[in-house]
């Protein structure tokens, strides 16, 4: 389906028409998108796009006034945009590669701060950062989400930070020690996370949850901060994750 509105518009009209028919065959997620795809190739997208309202180009070239090969030519170049996007997400996330682009990007942040730090260390000199900030028998307590444990469809993303703050929590209580290291991992709790959703359906989110959950209903936020107070005040407690979603997992 391709449509003709105005001039200076089909750009638009071309990536939300497309982006729609490719989430209703099931392909896309939240996880790429194609316009970041577009905008790196601006020139040749603009160049192809415009093409596509020009005049057919022979009797084979289509029916009509407009030239099908420009279509096609745009098509294929859109759709290989969209490949490459997921290749792109692909080698972001991947595992083997996640803790290099992290220490990467510590150290660019730490060469900010000290103008000088082995990217390799950037974990280890905010550590170190921390451990002076804190008095004798502090700790530190994180927070993740049972997202790493559980994910949920298009949650790819929180699930991979949850679970990498959940094994840099482990690290750092060996890198720091004694100061203790710990993070909280909640479930659904009742806060402003939730506020862009419609009320309606943030109280469905909630009367679900509840049902769902052994305990009943869903947290508010007093009940997570006993939590970390519990974690602060233990002292016998480090390198730990302490789940607080209602026996969630389990169901």
């Amino acid at each position: 389906m391709w449509i003709h509105p105005f001039t200076d518009g089909n750009g638009r009209v071309a990536r939300r028409l497309l982006d729609a028919q490719l989430r209703e065959v099931g392909i896309g997620t939240s996880l790429w998108s194609v316009t970041r795809g577009l905008a790196r190739r601006v020139g040749e997208y603009k160049l192809l796009l415009a093409a596509t309202d020009g005049p057919r180009r022979g009797d084979l070239a289509g029916r009509g006034s407009r030239t099908t090969t420009g279509l096609v030519d745009f098509c294929a170049f859109f759709l290989q945009t969209c490949v490459e996007q997921v290749d792109f997400m692909e080698g972001l996330l991947d595992p083997a590669r996640l803790l290099d682009r992290i220490e990467a990007g510590v150290g660019e942040e730490t060469r900010a701060v000290a103008g000088k730090a082995d990217s390799r260390k950037g974990i280890l000199f905010f550590g170190a950062v921390w451990h002076r900030q804190i008095r004798t028998g502090g700790s530190i307590v994180f927070t993740s989400g049972v997202a790493g444990a559980r994910p949920g469809p298009g949650w790819s993303v929180a699930a991979s930070i949850c679970g990498a703050m959940e094994g840099l929590t482990r690290a750092l209580a060996v890198e720091l020690a004694p100061v203790r290291v710990n993070i909280v991992s909640p479930g659904v709790v009742k806060t402003p996370l939730w506020r862009e959703m419609p009320e309606e359906a943030r109280v469905s989110l909630y009367a679900s949850e509840a049902r769902r959950l052994p305990v009943g209903h869903v947290a508010d936020a007093q009940e997570i901060a006993e939590g970390y107070l519990y974690l602060m005040r233990q002292t016998f407690v480090t390198g730990q994750t302490l789940v607080i979603d209602g026996g969630g997992l389990p169901v």
